[in-house]
């Protein structure tokens, strides 16, 4: 996902939204390999130690981007267009990650 996001950053039609585009998607792609960790973590605990991480992993997000934005103060669209374009993607992944996991654990 992160490839193919930086990918598409080197097609902003404005050479300096580049790197404001690039730093959203690394980011978001950081953001969202933290959660997965994260998540990964907590899978053998009970719903309250999953719902403090799904906060934590909501909390690091919201850093980083603002983090990012307080870095990238020429082309605030361009990095929300990456940072967002991927965010919302590994949202699907992480979806489909804790459905599989909630699955195994009842032998299905």
């Amino acid at each position: 996902m992160a490839l193919l996001g930086t990918a598409l950053a080197f097609l902003a039609t404005q050479p300096d939204a580049r790197f404001p585009a690039l730093l959203g998607v690394w980011l978001s792609a950081l953001g969202g390999l933290a959660a997965l960790l994260l998540k990964r973590l907590a899978k053998p605990k009970p719903i309250p130690s999953a719902l403090k991480v799904l906060g934590a992993s909501f909390a690091l997000r919201l850093l980083l981007a603002a983090a990012g934005l307080a870095l990238v103060r020429s082309h605030p669209y361009a990095f929300a267009a990456g940072f967002f374009g991927i965010y919302f993607t590994l949202q699907w992944v992480e979806i489909g990650y804790v459905l599989a996991e909630q699955r195994r654990g009842r032998g299905g």
